[in-house]
């Protein structure tokens, strides 16, 4: 410790400010890829005080947290402007179906294709293998229509091959 500096207070803990400009400081050399140990050394020459390398790591873990929340932050925001992207495109491709009298199955098969856009925004496209560690074994998904569908009357598996132009194997229960 430098001897004669005057301390923030008796636990010789560091200020807000102080804690903050060691956090610009870790966070720069972090980024540069230099070990705890090395920032520990190069901020402690720069410094009135002294950190350990465990108090940079724990500082190292702060500055990770935040950048986890900015992170997710901005993934949050992308994904609500995609899904009211999706959102509008879902509205326009219905109102055309219906001004087509429900007869344009390209039209059907952009409003999958939209629903597929979704199911990869929120993650469900792939559903996981285990879950908290046990096998999911989770049924493949299925297609819900709407019950104004004019291709009520035929199978699941027609239905896709009409709206989609794939063929797929029937489904089980």
């Amino acid at each position: 410790m430098n001897a004669g500096v005057p301390w923030p207070d008796k636990a010789n803990k560091r200020t807000a400010s102080q804690k903050e400009a060691d956090a610009v400081f870790i966070e720069e050399r972090i980024l540069e890829g230099q070990p705890y140990g090395e920032i520990a050394v190069q901020l402690s020459a720069e410094r009135p005080y002294t950190l350990s390398k465990s108090q940079v790591y724990a500082d190292a873990r702060k500055i990770e947290a935040r950048w986890r929340e900015r992170s997710q932050d901005l993934v949050d925001t992308s994904k609500g402007r995609h899904l009211a992207s999706l959102d509008a495109l879902t509205r326009e491709a219905w109102g055309a179906w219906r001004k087509s009298g429900g007869q344009d199955t390209a039209t059907l098969r952009l409003v999958l294709d939209i629903e597929r856009q979704r199911a990869r925004v929120w993650g469900l496209d792939n559903p996981p293998s285990k879950i908290d560690g046990f096998a999911a074994n989770l049924p493949p998904p299925r297609l819900i229509l709407t019950v104004n569908d004019p291709l009520a009357h035929l199978s699941w598996e027609e239905k896709v091959k009409r709206t989609t132009g794939v063929d797929v194997a029937p489904m089980s229960d």
